[in-house]
């Protein structure tokens, strides 16, 4: 049961409120199982911004069955919210794969 590891940086540019995005990451060979996990995170706000109110970093993918390929999809989702909830903030996630190969 070999485990390989893919890592991806997610870049995230200014906005306002949720943002997700989908990308996937391609191993060597065939995939009986993943899993997805954020490796490191950086939210930034443009301008100063007072009284957080929410942040988010999400990451959701991976296969508990074997998918018979060797891609895994994967999508993360962030928001970064001041309680206003209307500050331009960008920044990046960096993700974890990681896959039971054959």
């Amino acid at each position: 049961m070999p485990v390989d590891f893919r890592t991806k940086r997610i870049q995230f540019d200014l906005g306002t409120g949720s943002q997700t995005r989908n990308d996937a990451v391609f191993f060597g060979s065939n995939i009986n199982k993943a899993n997805v996990a954020v490796k490191a995170f950086k939210l930034d706000f443009k301008q100063f911004a007072e009284r957080m109110n929410t942040v988010e970093v999400t990451a959701r993918g991976g296969a508990d069955a074997p998918t018979g390929g060797n891609e895994v999809q994967f999508s993360v989702t962030i928001q970064y919210a001041d309680q206003q909830a209307n500050a331009q903030f960008s920044g990046f996630v960096e993700v974890l794969v990681i896959a039971d190969v054959t």
